[in-house]
C-alpha cells in the first residue's frame, strides 16, 4: 500500500529528508502535469532519479522545481525485491 498526496512547494524535499533518515527501500513516484518522475531509495540513501529522458542529478533538479501535482510513496520489502543496480545514480 502506498502513501499518496499532493505536491506543493517543499513537499518533495521534505519527503526526501524523511526517507534519508530511515533504513527503508522505497520508491517515490511523482506526477506534475504530463511529467512523471521516479526517485528510489535504498537503505535511506538516494539510489536513482529519473524523469522523462533525464536521470541522476538533472532529473532530481527538475523534480525539485515542481510545485503542483501528486505523489505516491511505496515502501519495498527488501527481502522480496529483485536487485536492480544497473543505471544506479547516487547523489
Amino acid at each position: 500500500m502506498a502513501l499518496v498526496g499532493t505536491i506543493r512547494v517543499g513537499t518533495i524535499a521534505g519527503l526526501m529528508d524523511s526517507l534519508k533518515r530511515t533504513n527503508l527501500r522505497a520508491t517515490l513516484t511523482l506526477r506534475s502535469g504530463e511529467e512523471e518522475g521516479i526517485i528510489r531509495f535504498r537503505e535511506g540513501e538516494l539510489e536513482r532519479c529519473t524523469v522523462d529522458v533525464l536521470d541522476g542529478s538533472d532529473a532530481l533538479d527538475e523534480m525539485l522545481t515542481w510545485t503542483h501535482g501528486h505523489f505516491a510513496l511505496a515502501v519495498v520489502d527488501a527481502e522480496t525485491a529483485p536487485e536492480d543496480r544497473a543505471g544506479t545514480a547516487r547523489h
